[in-house]
């Protein structure tokens, strides 16, 4: 039986400190035969999230409970998710995958929603391409960790074997040619570096993204990796008028802690959705993948 549990994430925010949110427990849900989930995103005043060995779509309500589930993939043997993200292209709406083989080559996968339609895209180019504006020297030392974009840009995360951690935009249309028309060439790329929370010596890194147009910002989420568990998670805001290329975010100083019965969070979070936006509030969820096989999503409200 696999488990998804559903919390209540309540925070307080004070410009240019680092605050802990309050989580409260509201309500568990168990479901069974549900595998890991992968991903979780909004789309149409609904979730999708993405979950077992052979990818299946699992539509959610506004409360998280299972509407429907559709297999998508034939054969996904050989393959880790690392990441998926809504994006239209084309007028379409389609989920894009970030895949990793298991013998380490980098793919993506298209997966368009109004039709069923998959394609398949080699990413070496894009990874070269991070890689050069990172000074890494080869793409198999960045992993892609979310992928978000609004009307005009494709936003990344990333975090590296050097420990360094760092937002990418890239033009919307150079992105889309590059992985729907399988165009050979890719730029319009920016970096900008990521500072992120240090606790018990252990940078925190990049694991999830959310984009929300109304406040022109990015919600990301970062885990704190010890040598065999998890020893936090912080939660930041990136607000795109203000970040220049080359020039650091400092999410180690603006970032928050996120909490439960004042103790820190100890699961790995892997991705946040906004669920709504008004003058006061925002509202989202968070979902982690845990060792023993089961998801949890995490209702968060974040006061402005």
């Amino acid at each position: 039986m696999v488990k998804v549990w559903f919390f209540l994430i309540v925070s307080l925010c004070i410009p240019n400190m680092v605050h802990s949110c309050v989580l409260r427990i509201s309500k568990s849900i168990n479901h069974h035969n549900l595998p890991f989930l992968f991903g979780i995103t909004n789309y149409d005043n609904e979730f999708i999230a993405i979950g077992g060995v052979k990818p299946t779509i699992y539509t959610f309500n506004e409360n998280v409970e299972i509407k429907a589930s559709k297999e998508i993939i034939d054969n996904f043997y050989g393959f880790e998710i690392k990441d998926i993200s809504i994006q239209k292209f084309n007028n379409k709406n389609n989920i894009i995958f970030i895949l990793n083989e298991y013998n380490g080559k980098n793919t993506g996968m298209v997966y368009t929603l109004e039709g069923k339609q998959e394609l398949y895209r080699e990413l070496s180019l894009l990874y070269k391409k991070l890689a050069i504006k990172t000074k890494l020297s080869s793409g198999k030392n960045i992993n892609i960790s979310g992928m978000v974009s609004d009307e005009n840009n494709v936003y990344l995360i990333t975090n590296s074997s050097n420990n360094n951690d760092f937002l990418f935009s890239i033009a919307k249309t150079k992105f889309e040619n590059y992985i729907i028309n399988n165009h050979l060439s890719l730029d319009d790329i920016y970096a900008y570096p990521v500072d992120l929370p240090i606790k018990n010596g252990i940078k925190a890194q990049l694991s999830s993204i959310a984009i929300d147009e109304e406040e022109n910002a990015l919600y990301v989420t970062a885990t704190v990796n010890g040598e065999n568990d998890i020893l936090g998670n912080y939660y930041g805001s990136i607000y795109l008028e203000y970040i220049k290329p080359s020039r650091a975010i400092k999410l180690n100083y603006d970032a928050i802690e996120i909490k439960y019965d004042k103790q820190p969070l100890l699961e790995k979070i892997k991705s946040i959705a906004v669920m709504s936006n008004n003058n006061k509030e925002i509202k989202g969820i968070l979902l982690s993948q845990n060792r023993d096989g089961t998801s949890k999503v995490f209702d968060f409200t974040f006061k402005k």
